[in-house]
């Protein structure tokens, strides 16, 4: 059992109750601005030292991260209700993507109920609405 929210039992990279756990899920490549993530985790830490960054997700990157970044949460690839989870059990998504155009991660979280950061752009531009549900 990893961390579980109060209103489900899920998991976060074993992050604990009073931590703050900001979420990314997603391919670990180049394209997919995960530079975007790990500044935005950075920013959140410094402003909140209990915030915890949790990457889910695998690709080229994954190995270059765990090196250079190794004060974040890195699960690899998960699916089914191990993803879903992951989901349940954060506080915030992060989704830095410019390029998506449908971005199922965002409609992901939006219905485990996460509030998302994103881009008024692409993807997050479809679903997302300021004021209504993000």
């Amino acid at each position: 059992m990893l961390r579980p929210r109060p209103t489900t039992h899920g998991s976060a990279g074993g992050c604990g109750p009073q931590e703050l756990v900001l979420l990314y899920v997603g391919r670990m490549a180049p394209e997919k601005n995960i530079e975007v993530v790990l500044a935005t985790l950075a920013a959140a830490r410094a402003a909140a030292p209990q915030v915890r960054g949790v990457l889910v997700g695998d690709g080229p990157e994954l190995p270059r991260l765990h090196g250079t970044h190794p004060e974040w949460v890195y699960t690899g690839a998960k699916v089914g209700l191990d993803l879903a989870e992951h989901y349940a059990s954060a506080d915030l998504f992060v989704f830095p993507s410019l390029i998506e155009t449908f971005g199922n991660v965002v409609p992901e979280s939006m219905a485990s109920g996460l509030a998302v950061i994103a881009f008024d752009y692409a993807a997050a531009r479809e679903y997302i609405r300021p004021g209504v549900n993000g």
